[in-house]
């Protein structure tokens, strides 16, 4: 007897709190569900800021309710979580689990295993050096790949990597490119009115960096690159840095205020309108000491700005050095002084990379061609569940 699966593909996620993957979820699920898709979301840890903007797409969005205070008790809570993951799984009765990201892969897929649904996926999104702080936990995600039937890589460097670690299992590992809905870039505010909510002068240079306040994504290193060049980039130059706070921010405006760079720098948080301030920018920078592949990277191309970004991971596979933008080694504040006065200088080049960066994205990386990709997998998997 054939059985009967209530939803097609369950996402497993810690949260949906802002940040590329969750980004990138909400962008091509809802396209997934008007295709015919059954999709859920269980979300083990909180629902995340994110998770009202699933919610009005109709996708559904589970997540624990547990007392207040085993937020005082780390391993009762983290025992009630993989609890309540369990029952989402069997009540759900998913025909496919695909998890994101590695403590959801853990949960997510073992419990997938356990319970026996038919298909596990899992798809990484960054670089294994979170592997050497956790030798036993890789040596169970290791195994665990053996176990799933797909393991998708978001660049060839993640490819790479997860096809060393599955060893004779590697053909079961795909890639899927980041994708970018480059319509968005082209309904923009007017850079007049961006530049004067944001109280930036129109004639100012702007550069802009999307990326949460995280140490690797390498804020300290861009600030420093700026002090040692800040006399020579045109007068009135700012700064605008777009994320959430992990952390770190006190510590960042602390040596802004060292630097003398108060009056440069804004910290604008998270925001629901990158799109304008991207257009409204001049210059795109991503300086992160690790990646797997950057959705801001994509962004930045689509809206017409050229990129600096650091050659690590797959950013090389996005960004085409000296065409696109500009590829500088990690943690090097020289390097990246160079090359941002480099574009600073010269608008023209801003202008021509800007150009060929826009026509990459749209060739290479749209949002429709990733959500194919995605329909193609999911679309065989429907074939082959009992």
């Amino acid at each position: 007897m054939k059985a009967t699966h209530y939803t097609d593909v369950l996402i497993v996620i810690g949260s949906l709190n802002t940040g590329g993957t969750e980004k990138h979820l909400l962008q091509i699920l809802p396209r997934l569900k008007k295709r015919g898709f059954k999709i859920a979301i269980a979300t083990f840890s909180q629902p995340g800021t994110l998770a009202p903007l699933f919610e009005q797409h109709e996708l559904s969005v589970f997540s624990p309710n547990l007392p207040s205070w085993t937020e005082k008790v780390t391993p009762i809570k983290l025992l009630l979580k993989v609890l309540w993951l369990g029952k989402i799984l069997s009540s759900l009765r998913p025909a496919a689990v695909h998890s994101f990201l590695p403590e959801a892969y853990l949960i997510g897929n073992l419990w997938a295993l356990l319970l026996k649904i038919p298909v596990r996926i899992m798809s990484r999104r960054s670089l294994n050096r979170y592997q050497t702080k956790h030798p036993l936990l890789t040596r169970l995600e290791h195994w665990l790949h053996g176990k799933t039937h797909i393991l998708i890589g978001n660049s060839n460097a993640v490819v790479e990597e997860l096809k060393k670690e599955s060893g004779r299992n590697a053909q079961r590992v795909r890639l899927i490119n980041n994708g970018v809905d480059t319509s968005v870039f082209s309904q923009t505010k007017s850079r007049r009115l961006v530049r004067s909510s944001l109280g930036i002068p129109e004639e100012a240079l702007l550069i802009t960096k999307v990326a949460n306040y995280i140490p690797y994504k390498g804020h300290a290193d861009l600030l420093s690159a700026l002090h040692l060049i800040s006399a020579k980039l045109p007068k009135n130059w700012r700064l605008a840095c777009v994320g959430r706070d992990d952390g770190p921010l006190k510590t960042l405006q602390n040596r802004t205020k060292q630097l003398g760079l108060v009056e440069n720098i804004l910290w604008l948080g998270s925001r629901n309108d990158i799109p304008d301030i991207l257009c409204a920018s001049d210059i795109g920078v991503l300086n992160s000491h690790e990646e797997g592949s950057s959705n801001a990277i994509l962004e930045c191309m689509a809206a017409g700005l050229p990129m600096i970004a650091t050659n690590v991971g797959g950013n090389p596979e996005l960004l085409e050095n000296g065409v696109t933008g500009i590829l500088v080694s990690p943690k090097d504040c020289d390097n990246l002084a160079d090359a941002l006065l480099h574009l600073a200088s010269d608008p023209h080049r801003r202008a021509s990379m800007g150009a060929a960066g826009k026509s990459r994205v749209a060739k290479k990386f749209s949002l429709e061609t990733c959500v194919q990709s995605y329909q193609q997998l999911y679309s065989s998997l429907k074939k082959d569940v009992p």
